[in-house]
């Protein structure tokens, strides 16, 4: 899309896709208030970002501010991983940030949001980091045996990180929790990190029958006398 004028996703549903074999270089605004809008190719030279409903995804990058205020931010776009890049900042003052994993893996396989320029500013506990695993995740794989953490949004520009996001979606199960970590001053990241459930070792499931015999032999001595 090239021109002056602004672009407005609105509407119930549905979704709308930036590609095609060049990128887009529109002086307008870009507002989502409903549906879904995926960036796959470049915006540069654009006005202002603005989520207020609805979803802002893709695989491609925005040149210009971008603000949630509702609605969601998803690298890749629903039930499809990627990563989804801002080079003049990102800001939530509400919203969410609509995270996927579909791999057992911290090498591929999940969403990053890169932020290389500007300043990040998540809010003050007004957005929601929401955790969907797709088919691809098996908790019972021995990979989530064991501790592991996901850069989430990649801050590589040397602006700033204030505030937190609130956990939501699947945050735990009987193999363990998620929880979010954050860096801090110029270039600081979000980091999901994943903590397995503990297994006791052999030596204490023996340990715990020795105590049972243990109490079993006391009980019965107590009734002999």
């Amino acid at each position: 899309i090239s021109g002056n004028g602004d672009l407005v996703r609105n509407g119930t549903g549905g979704t709308t896709i930036l590609s095609g074999v060049g990128n887009n270089t529109y002086s307008g605004t870009t507002t989502v208030t409903a549906g879904t809008l995926l960036v796959n190719k470049t915006h540069t030279g654009g006005g202002a970002y603005t989520v207020n409903g609805g979803t802002l995804g893709g695989t491609g990058s925005v040149g210009s501010a971008t603000t949630v205020s509702s609605g969601a931010i998803a690298a890749g776009g629903a039930s499809a991983t990627g990563n989804f890049t801002f080079t003049n900042g990102l800001s939530f003052s509400g919203g969410s940030v609509a995270w996927e994993i579909n791999a057992n893996s911290i090498a591929s396989g999940f969403d990053t949001l890169t932020v290389s320029g500007g300043a990040l500013a998540l809010g003050s506990s007004v957005a929601s980091f929401n955790i969907t695993p797709l088919a691809g995740v098996d908790f019972s794989n021995p990979f989530w045996a064991s501790n592991q953490s996901w850069t989430a949004i990649n801050n590589s520009g040397a602006g700033s990180i204030s505030g937190s996001f609130v956990l939501g979606g699947t945050t735990s199960n009987s193999f363990g929790s998620f929880s979010l970590g954050y860096g801090s001053g110029a270039g600081g990241d979000v980091f999901l990190n994943w903590t397995a459930t503990a297994i006791p070792e052999p030596s204490t499931y023996a340990a715990l029958a020795g105590l049972g015999v243990l109490g079993l032999a006391a009980a019965r001595r107590r009734r002999a006398a």
